[in-house]
């Protein structure tokens, strides 16, 4: 959908929307132009998809696209300057405006703009990023059709990052929640009344529409895992292979062997008169103990 553009900002960019865009000063058109020169129905732009034509409803000799002269009626392409009663509107795409410009738009944003309160200019809402003079007339940035409002009614600036509103010399005075004014800061949500026109403050966001920081959770590092406690070393005995052990047995039985077979000897040691030897039987004895303690233990 193309867009006519009022490149002196006489008013904003009009969408070209099927079937026919009407301009003049009637309040039937769909824009409404307060201009010396300017006809009730003063000129028709029929759309058709993007194809435009443009029709000199008022006969107006003065009436020029790219420089020419327009009789009665005139094919419109994107790009195509207009000249309407010394305003200059040209035809512009969207879609093929650069984005580094839109971007840039958006960085010199204020963040201050108005809402008309009024249901006849519902949806509607107005950025202020500088001087913005607010009227009847159509030379005022922002222009509206009003009866008691003066031509050029109030200024809105933006001063040090405030939004400051100053009366022009109007008629039927400025207003500021109710109470006249001849120049104030406005606050967000503020109430700023032209005569009977009112609109909304709509400032930049505040602490309520900050996004809100909560403190960093720390999450638990996986837990370490658990170490278990080394078994004790089992005996070296428990190691053995069953051939050690087997050797082991049959060592201890040949030494309980020897032990016995030495034992016998030593009584019938014993049992002859003069090979008593007490000591010998005593010692005899304890290496049988011995034997069989590791034998058993073993």
């Amino acid at each position: 959908m193309l867009k006519l553009r009022f490149t002196n900002k006489e008013h904003g960019d009009v969408w070209l929307v099927e079937p026919a865009v009407l301009l003049g000063t009637d309040s039937s058109c769909q824009v409404m132009l307060k201009r010396d020169g300017i006809q009730p129905r003063h000129i028709e732009v029929k759309i058709k998809g993007d194809e435009l034509q443009l029709v000199n409803i008022a006969n107006d000799p003065s009436l020029t696209v790219n420089g020419r002269a327009v009789d009665k009626q005139q094919a419109l392409q994107i790009g195509d300057e207009m000249v309407l009663a010394g305003m200059t509107l040209t035809v512009i795409d969207p879609k093929t405006e650069s984005k580094p410009a839109a971007a840039a738009a958006v960085a010199e944003s204020s963040g201050w703009a108005i809402r008309p309160n009024h249901s006849a200019l519902a949806n509607k809402t107005y950025t202020i990023n500088g001087d913005t003079v607010l009227g009847r007339s159509a030379e005022c940035d922002l222009s509206f059709s009003v009866t008691h409002l003066s031509r050029k009614h109030a200024q809105l600036s933006i001063v040090r990052g405030n939004l400051m509103v100053k009366d022009l010399g109007s008629a039927n005075g400025t207003y500021v929640n109710g109470k006249r004014v001849q120049e104030s800061k406005l606050e967000r949500g503020d109430e700023l009344r032209l005569d009977t026109l009112s609109f909304t403050v709509i400032g930049p966001g505040g602490e309520a529409d900050k996004t809100t920081l909560r403190a960093a959770v720390s999450i638990p590092s996986a837990a370490a895992p658990i170490r278990k406690e080394a078994a004790p070393a089992a005996p070296a005995v428990a190691n053995e292979s069953e051939a050690e052990k087997e050797s082991r047995r049959v060592a201890g039985t040949t030494a309980f062997n020897r032990a016995v077979s030495a034992s016998e000897e030593a009584k019938q040691e014993a049992a002859k008169p003069d090979g008593v030897n007490w000591i010998m039987v005593i010692i005899v004895l304890f290496a049988i103990a011995g034997v069989v303690a590791y034998y058993l233990l073993g």
